[in-house]
Parts: structure tokens; C-alpha cells; sequence
């Protein structure tokens, strides 16, 4: 793409924007469900300086209230946002689709990996502080509502990176790995495959020694 074709690229995006913000602000506001290239027209004729229109309103809807709930999977399914295969959505469904579009119309492809490419660099002190202190409380806050704070000492507990919380017992049975890579176990499972007790529950850390350098994510 040359600067030419790249300025043009940017007016049509730039009035494509413009016209899903003047229906997102109309009273009620209106989501239009189906943008994608085939309905964006170019005009022959210019008015007013614009010549982009949006066509096909057959899915469109209007969202009246947050807690408003929508008929699920409309739209063409290359560029539908995740939420819209659920009941719960809003007109943010349409930005996603115009984040496919724009990458269409500016020829990006993000293959494995690119992402790298628009990494930040290192955060200021002040915020890397700030947020590691926000998430030492969301992980404290959720350590406490699974009640494993009482048999986990604080060393272990400021070194856990992820936790993975089962019920196959009637019990809270918790999964959790250290930023060493070990897992450790808590609770009971049925087969006790997971290296957790069977009738009697595992009521302190006890480590999984299978599981321990394993690829886990938190995915």
C-alpha cells in the first residue's frame, strides 16, 4: 500500500466510523449486527464531502437498556464478536466487527507471533507497583472466598501465579501453581487421579509431583 492508496484508506475508514457512531448514538441506539465490506457502499456522487453509506439494516436492533437481552448468532461469522453467540450484548459487538474490517482494508495480517511486534515497553515504576499491588488484593480476595488462606501459609501464598478451583465431591478442591512451577493439591477427588485424597480430603498443600514443570497455563 502506497501513501495514496493508504490516505484514501483512512478517509473511507474515517466516515465508515463516523456512520456506526451516529447510530450507536441515536436514542435508542442501534446496533447494526452485520457490518461487514458487502455493506458498505461507495457513492458515484459526493454530498457534502462523503461518499460511504451503510446498507442491509435486516439484523439491525435497537438497544434500549444495558441489562437489554438480543436474539444470538446474527451476522456473518468471520467478523462477529464472541458475545454475539450469547444473549447479553451491546454496541460494542459492532466495534469488533470494525476492527476485522479495518484490517481488511489496510492489508493487516497478524500471524503467530506479530503480536510481539506492538508490545509496550517496560511500565513506570509508580504503575508496576500500583498494579502488582491490585492484583496481590485480587488474588488475596479470591484466595479468601475459597477459604485455602487458613491452611496455606503466607510464604506459599504471596508465590502462587495461578489456581484452578473443581468440585467432583461435594467439596472445594483446589489446583494451585507456585512461580516455581510446582503444583499442589488440595481437598479430595473421586479417583484421586490428581494425586488429592479419595474418602479423606487433603486439608493442607500437598504436592502433585506429576504435574510439577508441566506446560500450565491459565487458559
Amino acid at each position: 500500500m502506497d501513501c495514496v492508496e493508504y490516505l484514501i484508506s483512512c478517509e473511507i475508514f474515517r466516515q465508515i466510523l463516523e456512520s456506526v457512531q451516529y447510530l450507536h448514538e441515536l436514542n435508542p441506539q442501534i446496533i447494526h449486527r452485520d457490518l461487514k465490506p458487502e455493506n458498505i457502499l461507495i457513492a458515484e456522487n459526493i454530498r457534502n464531502g462523503r461518499f460511504v453509506k451503510l446498507c442491509d439494516f435486516g439484523l439491525a436492533v435497537e438497544h434500549i437498556t444495558a441489562s437489554q437481552s438480543h436474539s444470538k448468532s446474527k451476522g456473518t461469522p468471520k467478523y462477529m464478536a464472541p458475545e454475539l453467540h450469547q444473549s447479553k450484548y451491546t454496541t460494542k459487538s459492532d466495534i469488533y466487527s470494525l476492527g476485522i474490517i479495518s484490517m481488511e482494508l489496510f492489508d493487516i495480517t497478524l500471524e503467530e507471533g506479530d503480536l510481539d511486534k506492538y508490545k509496550i515497553g517496560p511500565l513506570h515504576p509508580n504503575i508496576e507497583n500500583a498494579l502488582a499491588i491490585q492484583l496481590d488484593n485480587q488474588m488475596s480476595t479470591l484466595l479468601d472466598k475459597f477459604r485455602i488462606c487458613e491452611t496455606i501459609n503466607t510464604d506459599i501464598k504471596k508465590e502462587i501465579k495461578l489456581f484452578h478451583v473443581f468440585n467432583d465431591c461435594n467439596n472445594e478442591n483446589i489446583l494451585f501453581v507456585t512461580n516455581n512451577d510446582c503444583v499442589y493439591g488440595m481437598g479430595a477427588n473421586g479417583e484421586g487421579c490428581l494425586g488429592l485424597g479419595h474418602n479423606n480430603g487433603v486439608k493442607t498443600p500437598q504436592i502433585i509431583p506429576k504435574l510439577c514443570d508441566e506446560m500450565i497455563s491459565d487458559k
